[in-house]
């Protein structure tokens, strides 16, 4: 090796034991949820004089959302350590790179495929030492393309890079990579990256300020500097070219995906075959309403409410045959922080109108409620309420089980309606962002997370139950 230069100069040194007692005083091993918005990340774990690392480049997976914020917050004598980090240092510095070992940073910066509320994050493809560098740092700032909901990280485990423990903030940034590229996601920006390297010969001055000080934000960058239509181009270039991570989300194609927004379904019904859920009945619809809207002239066929969903059945069978169920059960709901049972709970539209009804027989005193139900209920609806009470075993409500087997159910319920409606948001996503509608991006992006968050509680609430050696019970039919 040919050494051009040497000499003595600073280096910071963190002593192991140090490190470990910081991390056993600061890091919460208990998950969390840790969600921030970029400003609000670096703001609270970046500070000036820190040494940042991060594991990759400009070029692929590099963290640039969270480089442009720590620069739009004008954090000053930042150390920077990476591999092929040479650019980001002209960025940060604009000064000459001299190579050091990594020993212990302030900070880790990563940008993810997939990452859920608590920090659990997923990169797929090439990784150079993410975890390593997540393992080495006093704090982890993840940047993610996606969040997923944590149930999805308990059903496939090894998928997981860097563990949530070892997270302290996930900021949401689709195309936080952008002028770089993300494996399978979309591909770098050649022309910007031939902008920014001329910026280099030329000096920062004038890029910086039309790149990130004169926009507040990631959001603003996208939206006002690079275009929705510049985005779509490097999203479809890098599908055209994938073969694929094993993902889903990820590897299916282009075609796929426009011809499941098209249908209104999630792309991988259309691998199971499965039809599309229906969204909630208007308040102000009433069941004979909603059944001529739909099917005008004809009732529809008294099929069996078990091929729709067993699920679904099963707590609304319960319910109606024993009504005292309803209100235990909205009762532990509420213990939990979680709303009571709602008609959106249901994904078919004629057991959304019985729960309805059932729900409205419930507030009259003046006859039995599944009596009230039947006298005022649409005939074309008589089939699936007989269905429901004929072929659902339900233990009464004096069993010291009924409670818990219906809430072990109903909590299932509610996250599987959750989960669909969590997959229709993506595809509204992506709809609205090719039309560049940013007021239906933003309305979207803001409910998908809200409703992540619904998912969270759910998830906690099941895992106590679990905790508690409490199981699922087999669904009761004849």
């Amino acid at each position: 090796m040919e050494v051009l230069l040497e000499g003595r100069a600073p280096i910071r040194f963190t002593h192991p034991d140090d490190f470990r007692e910081w991390v056993r005083t600061h890091k919460r091993r208990e998950p969390v949820e840790k969600l921030l918005s970029a400003r609000e990340a670096v703001a609270q774990y970046v500070a000036d004089g820190d040494y940042i690392a991060y594991d990759f480049s400009s070029l692929t997976r590099g963290p640039q959302a969270l480089v442009r914020e720590i620069i739009r917050q004008r954090r000053r004598e930042l150390w920077v350590c990476a591999e092929f980090t040479l650019h980001e240092t002209a960025l940060l510095t604009g000064d000459p790179v001299c190579l050091v070992p990594a020993l212990n940073p302030d900070v880790f910066l990563c940008h993810v495929h997939q990452a859920d509320l608590f920090g659990n994050a997923r990169i797929f493809g090439t990784n150079l030492f993410a975890l390593e560098a997540a393992t080495a740092a006093k704090k982890v700032i993840v940047s993610t393309e996606e969040i997923i909901d944590p149930g999805e990280i308990r059903q496939d485990p090894a998928r997981t890079t860097i563990p949530y423990f070892l997270v302290d903030a996930v900021v949401y940034a689709p195309f936080g990579c952008h002028p770089g590229g993300t494996p399978g996601m979309y591909e770098m920006d050649i022309a910007h990256f031939q902008e920014w390297f001329a910026a280099e010969r030329t000096g920062m001055d004038r890029y910086l300020e039309q790149y990130i000080h004169s926009v507040a934000s990631h959001t603003e960058y996208l939206e006002k500097r690079v275009g929705v239509a510049r985005l779509m181009e490097l999203k479809r270039a890098a599908q055209s070219e994938l073969t694929g991570f094993g993902v889903k989300v990820i590897s299916v194609g282009l075609k796929d995906n426009a011809l499941a927004r098209v249908l209104k379904v999630d792309e991988r019904s259309l691998v199971v075959k499965r039809a599309p859920p229906k969204r909630a009945v208007p308040p102000s619809a009433t069941s004979k309403q909603v059944v001529a809207e739909s099917q005008p002239g004809a009732k529809p066929a008294p099929e069996s409410p078990w091929e729709a969903s067993k699920l679904e059945a099963y707590c609304l069978g319960a319910l109606l045959k024993t009504p005292e169920l309803l209100y235990k059960a909205d009762r532990q709901l509420q213990d939990l922080g979680l709303p009571k049972l709602a008609p959106e709970d249901f994904a078919r539209t004629e057991l959304q109108l019985l729960f309805r009804a059932f729900t409205a027989a419930l507030e009259q005193f003046d006859s039995d409620a599944l009596d009230h139900v039947r006298e005022n209920l649409d005939p074309a609806l008589e089939p699936r309420l007989t269905a429901l009470i004929q072929e659902s075993d339900v233990p009464a409500a004096t069993d010291a089980r009924a409670v818990d087997d219906l809430m072990a159910r109903v909590l299932q319920l509610r996250k599987d309606t959750l989960k669909e409606w969590v997959g229709e948001l993506r595809f509204l996503e992506e709809a609205a962002q090719e039309q560049g509608d940013r007021a239906r991006l933003y309305e979207y992006q803001k409910e998908k997370i809200q409703q992540m968050k619904a998912l969270t509680q759910l998830d906690q609430a099941l895992a106590r139950k679990s905790r508690r050696g409490e199981t699922l019970p087999r669904l009761g039919m004849r």
